[in-house]
């Protein structure tokens, strides 16, 4: 029977020196702190996805990463397992929603709208919609998607 990883005190995982090759120090649930011989320190995550296949998932790099913010994800993770939610799909598609969101800001699309423009109108009107988008409209509708 394999032996249960307990977690760890965060003096442990800052006082791991490197070594030769690549060691983990366990902190249990599938959790680990990887110790690279360069010094760095990275928080991995060790699964088994619903299709059967074994998969690792990167948290960042430590001290950045509390050891509490890996520990909160690997057990978020582990609910959604049981689940049959694989983690590194669902991060994947907040991720992709993220990007389109930022894609769709008013500034990106106002921008991507008067260079569109550019092609259609004298110099003159050119100007003057840059002036207002850049004074009036930006700062007050930076922030918010164009979309509802």
């Amino acid at each position: 029977m394999p032996r249960l990883a307990v977690p760890k005190k965060d003096l442990v995982f800052r006082n791991a020196k490197p070594a030769a090759a690549v060691y983990q120090i366990g902190d249990g649930g599938g959790l680990s702190l990887q110790i690279k011989p360069n010094g760095s320190k990275l928080w991995i995550f060790r699964y088994q996805r619903p299709s059967g296949e074994r998969n690792n998932l990167s948290f960042g790099p430590y001290p950045v990463v509390r050891v509490e913010d890996p520990r909160d994800f690997a057990i978020n993770a582990r609910r959604a397992l049981r689940s049959g939610i694989d983690p590194q799909a669902e991060l994947e598609a907040k991720r992709a929603a993220a990007r389109d969101a930022a894609k769709s800001r008013f500034d990106i699309v106002a921008q991507a709208w008067l260079a569109h423009k550019k092609q259609e109108w004298a110099d003159e009107t050119y100007r003057k919609a840059a002036f207002v988008l850049d004074t009036y409209l930006t700062p007050a509708l930076k922030k918010k998607p164009s979309r509802p």
